[in-house]
């Protein structure tokens, strides 16, 4: 199941805010770190890395992605985030995780 914790962290990723091949883009589309200002979509690692977490915080969120994306039948959450696309993160969104 995923946590309460990872269940907030991505409540406000939404599909329109969503990319993969990049930790960010702006957008242009041109990839930019995370933390960028001009930073408009972010994949599910790098909507985390946005968050002001504690290691143990950030850890404990990435435990929660591999766990569901072995659930989903994937080796590790960042093919589950690559593969599926936003569909992984309404499954943690729709408490499916």
């Amino acid at each position: 199941m995923t946590t309460a914790l990872t269940k907030s962290v991505f409540a406000g990723l939404t599909p329109d805010k969503f990319c993969t091949g990049s930790l960010a883009r702006d957008i242009d589309g041109r990839k930019v770190f995370p933390e960028d200002p001009t930073a408009v979509k972010w994949c599910a690692f790098g909507w985390i890395l946005r968050y002001t977490l504690t290691e143990i915080e950030l850890y404990a969120v990435i435990k929660d992605l591999d766990k569901l994306a072995n659930i989903l039948g994937y080796p590790q959450a960042t093919f589950a985030n690559d593969q599926m696309g936003y569909k992984f993160i309404e499954t943690i969104n729709n408490g499916d995780g």
